[in-house]
């Protein structure tokens, strides 16, 4: 409603405010909007612990398709490119690994910086009972000191301040995997990339 209201008062008002005045607006309507989008990353991250996760046999190579479509503006803009070796049919949740991948390629191509080209390799392997994803990028990377912290909720990392976001990325993220019985960790060195490694059981 605050958001409304104020792209309401711009357009009521139109050539009649003074540029201080239309600032101002535009900062209500961006802090609205982030708020909103904090509210629900936040509603999002309390329902994955107790909500009923419907589960069936879920192609990963549609999920990354459909994560492509959905990020296809971001892609171009950026001069993304993405390679990825074929993926395996889980026992998941489409929605939710549409979420996982969506969230991950997001980030990689948000944290590289704006004077190279996003890169980012899906590599998938088979070890033991469980399948082994990897998504690698070519970012800002991580320090050490916080590889484990980024997992926790509006934990951003000193490097992550300067960007967008709720700070609820990765935590939604480990929680989805962690409910379908997987997991989700993280390799990483300052300025030099981050690779984010995905587990997923075989079988139900």
């Amino acid at each position: 409603m605050i958001a409304s209201y104020a792209t309401l008062l711009e357009r009521t008002l139109g050539s009649g405010l003074d540029p201080r005045a239309a600032s101002f607006l535009e900062q209500i309507s961006g802090s609205a909007q982030r708020a909103y989008a904090l509210l629900d990353s936040m509603l999002q991250y309390a329902a994955l612990s107790y909500r009923e996760i419907a589960l069936s046999e879920v192609d990963l190579n549609d999920v990354l398709q459909q994560v492509t479509a959905n990020l296809q503006l971001r892609i171009g803009e950026r001069g993304a490119h993405i390679e990825a070796d074929p993926l395996p049919v889980v026992h998941a949740n489409a929605e939710l690994m549409v979420q996982v991948f969506q969230n991950l390629l997001s980030n990689a191509i948000k944290f590289t910086p704006p004077d190279r080209k996003p890169h980012i390799r899906i590599r998938c392997s088979e070890q033991g009972e469980v399948f082994r994803i990897e998504v690698a990028d070519n970012g800002i990377g991580i320090p050490q000191d916080q590889l484990e912290r980024i997992f926790e909720a509006f934990e951003r990392g000193h490097a992550g301040r300067d960007y967008e976001g709720t700070g609820l990325g990765l935590a939604i993220t480990r929680r989805i995997l962690e409910r379908l019985g997987g997991t989700i960790g993280v390799q990483s060195e300052a300025g030099k990339g981050s690779t984010f490694v995905l587990t997923l059981p075989k079988h139900s």
